[in-house]
């Protein structure tokens, strides 16, 4: 109840508020078609997309999405006069109303039952320092097509680990980073969040996990929490 208009309101909390930082390298909208078509109910997990500026064809992409659902994808569209992926992300975990934070890269695209696998993961994993990370596999299409793509993804040297050849028990034990990955709010902010004195897309997520490492992080695999890394990478970038 609103103690002070004395009307019912609704107070539930969704389980997951789902952050992705736009990239203004690589701005693409590929996130939206994964969450749109999630297997978790779309009343309980909340989608907040940070920019630096203002793109029309995302929020339409977005708008798109939201519609194709009949409404249901809870989307959030916010723009903010900072420069940074730390920044950006900062900015959404200071909008989100869960306790659990589920960082995306606006690149990947989550298969339908990514989201469910990272908050059964959380419930089933209480401690407050338990971080979830899902695996991230470039498309057959591009792996077939790109020589270079195949090797960067297979030799570990894109992420720090093979997603498509290292053995899941040898997952390092220290991985952070903001592609897919689960964290409890509190314990991220405790951690002092992401240091903005990082301007680009790269680095404050490896920092920010050395910090939390040391607060006691206990990462975990979570095989089921698989997404499609939708990027046709370049030897250039």
């Amino acid at each position: 109840m609103d103690t002070q208009s004395g009307h019912l309101v609704d107070i539930t909390l969704p389980s997951a508020s789902v952050i992705i930082a736009i990239d203004p390298f690589h701005p693409v909208a590929s996130f939206i078609q994964g969450l749109s078509v999630q297997s978790h109910p779309f009343d309980d997990f909340e989608v907040i997309v940070v920019d630096s500026i203002w793109r029309p064809s995302l929020w339409e992409a977005i708008e798109s999405a939201k519609a194709s659902t009949g409404g249901a994808l809870c989307c959030h569209y916010a723009v903010i006069d900072k420069a940074g992926r730390a920044a950006l992300n900062n900015h959404g975990v200071g909008l989100s109303r869960s306790d659990l934070i589920v960082f995306v890269s606006n690149d990947f695209i989550f298969n339908p039952g990514c989201l469910s696998a990272h908050i059964c993961f959380h419930r089933g994993h209480g401690g407050r320092e338990a971080v979830g990370i899902g695996p991230a596999l470039f498309s057959d299409d591009f792996r077939h097509r790109s020589p270079f793509m195949r090797w960067i993804e297979d030799s570990g040297n894109l992420f720090g680990y093979s997603f498509s050849r290292d053995d899941p028990a040898m997952f390092p034990d220290n991985f952070f980073g903001v592609y897919n990955t689960s964290i409890n709010k509190d314990f991220l902010l405790s951690a002092g969040g992401f240091d903005e004195d990082f301007t680009f897309a790269a680095w404050e997520d490896l920092e920010c996990g050395k910090r939390l490492e040391a607060d006691g992080m206990q990462v975990h695999l979570i095989q089921e929490a698989e997404a499609i890394h939708d990027h046709d990478l370049s030897f250039s970038e």
